[in-house]
C-alpha cells in the first residue's frame, strides 16, 4: 500500500486571493458568485463541495507552478469567506469521492503520464494503481467533465 498526501492550494495563494480580491495570475479581480443548482464546486482550501446561496470566489490558478505562470491556468473556487484548509491529509475527502472526477498522473517535468475515472467505492485504489507507477510524480484529480483541477496528491 502507498501512502499518499492530499493537497489543497497553497495558503499563500488563497490569502493572496482573500486579501487583495484578484487572481495570482493576471491580478484580474476575482468574480463572486452564489452558488446555485449544480454549482458543486468544491472549494478548494477545505475541499467540500458548495451548498446553494454559498458566495464564493472564482480566479485563476495554476497548479503547476508556485509563481504562477499563466501557461496552465485554470478556474477554481474558494468560498468567498474564509475556511479551514483541509485537513485529513492522508485521507481522500468524502465530499469529492462521488463527484464525476478523474486522476492523472504527471511526472517531475509535469508532463501527462497516465489517467484514471474512478467510481467512487475505489478512489483509493485508482490513487495506488497510479503511484504505483515510478514514472509518476503526484496527480491532479480533476473534474471529469470541464477538466478543472480540484486537488493535488504526491506520495507521503
Amino acid at each position: 500500500m502507498i501512502d499518499f498526501r492530499i493537497v489543497p492550494i497553497p495558503e499563500i495563494i488563497t490569502d493572496h486571493v482573500h486579501t487583495t480580491l484578484t487572481d495570482p495570475i493576471y491580478q484580474f479581480p476575482v468574480q463572486i458568485t452564489i452558488a446555485n443548482v449544480g454549482d458543486y464546486g468544491p472549494c478548494q482550501i477545505c475541499l467540500n463541495t458548495f451548498s446553494i446561496g454559498e458566495r464564493r470566489m472564482l480566479f485563476l490558478y495554476n497548479p503547476f507552478s508556485v509563481q504562477q505562470e499563466p501557461e496552465f491556468a485554470g478556474p477554481v473556487f474558494i468560498h468567498a469567506e474564509r475556511c479551514r484548509p483541509y485537513a485529513s491529509h492522508h485521507i481522500f475527502p468524502e465530499s469529492i469521492r462521488t463527484l464525476p472526477i478523474s486522476l492523472r498522473g504527471y511526472n517531475v517535468h509535469n508532463h501527462f503520464v497516465a489517467e484514471e475515472q474512478p467510481r467512487s467505492l475505489n478512489v483509493e485504489t485508482a490513487i495506488e494503481t497510479l503511484l504505483h507507477r515510478a514514472e509518476i510524480a503526484f496527480l491532479h484529480v480533476r473534474n471529469k467533465g470541464d477538466k478543472c483541477f480540484i486537488l493535488h496528491i504526491e506520495r507521503a
